[in-house]
C-alpha cells in the first residue's frame, strides 16, 4: 500500500486532489494508492508520530493560519527522504521550496494531468526504493528479510549482531560468520547508510541531531561513536542533508 497525505484547510480544494489521487489508482488498476486528508499540519505531525510517515506529501502552501513551507521543513527533519509537493496559486514560493527539497511544485486551479505525471514519476522510485531488503541470518525466527527503510542502526553484539528497527523491534543475528562490515557490506552500498567504526552502522535518514560524539535518532535513542568518526560522520549527515557549507572542505 502506497500512502498519500493531503493537507489543505480548504475541503474543495482537498477533495479535488483526493479525487484525482483515486482516479489514477483506478486508471492503473493498481489498487495500492490511499490518499489520506489532513486538514491541518498538526493533524498531519500528529499521524506520522502515531503511524509513520507517508510514501509522498501533497502540502497546500497557504493553510489557514498556517505555513505551508515550515510543515514542509518540519516533516524533512523527520523523515530526510520525504517527497514532499508543494501546491501553489502563486510561482511566488517556487524557490524557496527547493529549502525543503521538495519534489514538485504544481500550481492551481488543479489539471489531473499534471497530478498524473507526478505520480507516474514517484509511484516507481516508491516501488524501488522498498524493494532493497537485507537477508539477516541465524536470527529466533530463521532467516528474515529486512527492508532498507525500516533499519534504525546496527550493531555488533556479543556473539552476532542486532539491527534494531524504526517500528522498536530488535532482529538479532546470533552469530556471525564474518566480520561486521562484510555482514552489512550490503547496506554500505547505499548511501543511506554510515558505518562508525567497527561496530555500529547508522542510518542517515534517521539522524536527528550530532553533538560531541553523541548521536540522536529518529526515537529518541542516544549512541555513542568513536571520537576519530566523529567529524566525518558530521560531513557526510550534512551532506545526506543536502545542507552542505562549502566551507566545511576547507583547510586551515
Amino acid at each position: 500500500m502506497i500512502r498519500i497525505a493531503v493537507t489543505d484547510t480548504n475541503e474543495e480544494r482537498q477533495s479535488l486532489l483526493c479525487k484525482y489521487i483515486f482516479g489514477y489508482d483506478i486508471s492503473h488498476s493498481s489498487n495500492s494508492i490511499t490518499a489520506f486528508p489532513f486538514s491541518s499540519g498538526s493533524s498531519l505531525i500528529n499521524a506520522i508520530y502515531e503511524f509513520g510517515s507517508f510514501d509522498l506529501y501533497f502540502i497546500e502552501i497557504d493553510l489557514e493560519g498556517e505555513d505551508g513551507l515550515k510543515l514542509g521543513k518540519r516533516i524533512r527533519e523527520m523523515d530526510a527522504s520525504a517527497r514532499i509537493v508543494f501546491v501553489s496559486e502563486s510561482a511566488d514560493y517556487a524557490l524557496e521550496s527547493y529549502s525543503v527539497r521538495a519534489y514538485y511544485y504544481i500550481l492551481r486551479p488543479y489539471d489531473y494531468r499534471k497530478i498524473w505525471q507526478v505520480l507516474d514519476m514517484v509511484i516507481p522510485e516508491i516501488h524501488r526504493m522498498r524493494q532493497k531488503m537485507i537477508l539477516i541470518r541465524n536470527t529466533d525466527r530463521g532467516e528474515q528479510l529486512i527492508p532498507f527503510h525500516e533499519i534504525l542502526y546496527a550493531e555488533r553484539s556479543l556473539r552476532g549482531m542486532t539491527v534494531h528497527l524504526t517500528n522498536g523491534r530488535m532482529v538479532e543475528s546470533v552469530t556471525l560468520r564474518s566480520s561486521f562490515r562484510n555482514a552489512v557490506s550490503e547496506l554500505l552500498k547505499d548511501d543511506r547508510f554510515y558505518l562508525a567504526g567497527a561496530s555500529i552502522l547508522l542510518n542517515l535518514d534517521h539522524v536527528r541531531g550530532l553533538k560531541q560524539e553523541c548521536v540522536l535518532l529518529a526515537d529518541e535513542t542516544s549512541l555513542i561513536v568513536p571520537k576519530r568518526y566523529f567529524s566525518d560522520l558530521r560531513m557526510m549527515w550534512i551532506r545526506h542533508w543536502g545542507a552542505m557549507d562549502p566551507s566545511e572542505n576547507k583547510q586551515d
